[in-house]
């Protein structure tokens, strides 16, 4: 196969904004975020890079929006009791347009316009009391509001005369939630957190309650153990339960995916800066959507692609199993450095339709995560820093693709789904800053070099339809940037 070479720079704007107001009895908060993105993914297409008369290759222009803003108000009744009341609402919107490009012609025919809009309206209100010394409570209920929007038209082909309108759906939908959380202390050293947290779905009906319970046992000064075990649930997206299918919504009654945790673990405070900690984990997953006319496949490995198609009918018939260890080494910053060492060996299986445990999809394994800076003092208020990140990961697995038509779905290879992975993903960044900081005010002057060997990363395959092979599309490779910030 030959590589995709993918040209595609990610421009980005976000603006963030925080003010606090302390009040006679309480206090409140506003916090706003507005952030801008876009990237335009095209392919560089020409015989030296292998390509013959036939090929096809598609054209990403992504556009992405996101704003939010936050209200905390807290209001203190007395010495053991509060009240918050947080607002919040967040919009989001995801614009996709899929280009088809043809060799040699390089002519662009339109393949997909994909728009996916959700304002959130978000409100929960807590209370917090404290008995005694060892008894302490706090309760809350609240409310999600999903205001959603999908418009997408799909060009099957120029042959076809009109667009096929696969959607266009405006829906609201409101999310219920609540939960009690008691905290008892046995001892100083022995500490019980238990509760109960409930969501109720009105789209459909559907309401769960999710027992929690963790302990700690703070064994000296230096060193603790803690576990935990309770059950969780989630929302599937919302594109599920809208897909529509002669007139009917085949999904509305899915019931949230759930799941069962349990976690050890343990920490040591080596020396005053440096902490040792380590968590082992397990957790099983049922009420898993499935899929029966494709029973190896599981809701479990989608969503992950800059386009996801959700029509498809699910049933809550699948299951899954995660567990690992993960260890963390932090040494504090003391003494103008510091660095955090974290690593996981982990796996992750599911069971589809069919009932057959199978690797998931993003069952990479192992990771290592590495992070480093030193700090310089070059005058009372001006300073140098230098910082490095590493990263190594087990990548993602892949579902091999059989054939695949012009104006048609790729066809894949199920019955070895998953067995392989891409090569492991790596990448480091160095940035080199300096801050001046003055009365109210720090200024940052920074450089960023992003990804400094140019590792070529697999972003993911494409199906070459033409001859029948595997071609890689590459993630960003080295990329410098830098700016200028303003903290007041």
């Amino acid at each position: 196969s030959i590589g995709l070479n993918i040209g595609g720079v990610p421009k980005y704007q976000d603006v963030t904004a925080k003010a606090n107001i302390p009040l006679k009895h309480g206090n409140l908060s506003i916090i706003g975020l507005i952030g801008l993105s876009k990237i335009n993914i095209k392919t560089e297409m020409s015989a030296e890079e292998g390509w013959i008369n036939g090929d096809l290759s598609e054209d990403i222009h992504m556009r992405n929006q996101q704003y939010f803003t936050g209200v905390n108000y807290m209001v203190r009744f007395n010495a053991n009791t509060r009240l918050e009341n947080r607002f919040s609402y967040q919009y989001f919107n995801s614009n996709i347009d899929m280009d088809r490009i043809s060799f040699p012609t390089l002519n662009a025919e339109p393949y997909l316009k994909s728009s996916i809009a959700e304002g959130r309206i978000s409100y929960i209100s807590t209370v917090y009391h404290r008995f005694n010394s060892k008894n302490f409570l706090q309760g809350g209920l609240g409310i999600d509001i999903y205001q959603t929007h999908f418009d997408e038209t799909y060009y099957a082909d120029t042959t076809v005369p009109d667009p096929i309108k696969l959607r266009n759906t405006d829906r609201n939908t409101a999310l219920l939630k609540g939960y009690l959380q008691w905290q008892y202390r046995f001892t100083d050293a022995l500490k019980l957190v238990s509760g109960v947290y409930s969501q109720f779905y009105l789209f459909n009906h559907n309401i769960w309650a999710e027992p929690r319970l963790g302990l700690k046992w703070t064994v000296s000064k230096r060193s603790s153990i803690n576990v935990g075990l309770g059950l969780h649930s989630q929302l599937q997206p919302r594109q599920v339960y809208f897909y529509e299918k002669n007139g009917t919504l085949p999904n509305k009654n899915l019931t949230f995916s759930k799941s069962g945790q349990a976690v050890l673990g343990y920490d040591l405070k080596i020396m005053p800066n440096l902490r040792f900690k380590t968590e082992i984990y397990y957790q099983y997953l049922f009420d898993i959507p499935v899929i029966e006319d494709i029973p190896q496949e599981s809701i479990l490995n989608m969503g992950d692609d800059y386009y996801n198609s959700w029509d498809i009918i699910f049933v809550n018939k699948g299951t899954g199993e995660n567990y690992g260890i993960e260890i963390t080494i932090e040494k504090f910053f003391h003494k103008g450095y510091y660095f955090l060492v974290t690593g996981s060996l982990y796996n992750a299986t599911y069971c589809g339709y069919d009932k057959v445990k199978r690797n998931a999809k993003f069952s990479g394994n192992y990771s290592l995560n590495v992070i480093g800076g030193y700090e310089w003092k070059l005058w009372k208020t001006l300073l140098l820093s230098i910082n490095v990140k590493s990263i190594v990961l087990g990548n993602k697995r892949i579902l091999p693709v059989t054939a695949s038509q012009r104006g048609t779905s790729q066809i894949f290879d199920y019955s070895h789904a998953y067995e392989k992975q891409y090569p492991l993903y790596f990448r480091t960044d160095l940035n080199i800053a300096v801050k001046l900081n003055v009365k109210k005010v720090a200024m940052e002057l920074f450089f960023e070099m992003e990804n400094i060997t140019n590792r070529k990363n697999i972003q993911g395959q494409v199906y070459n339809q033409s001859r029948a092979t595997y071609e890689y599309a590459y993630q960003t490779g080295f990329m410098p940037m830098g700016g200028f910030k303003i903290y007041f």
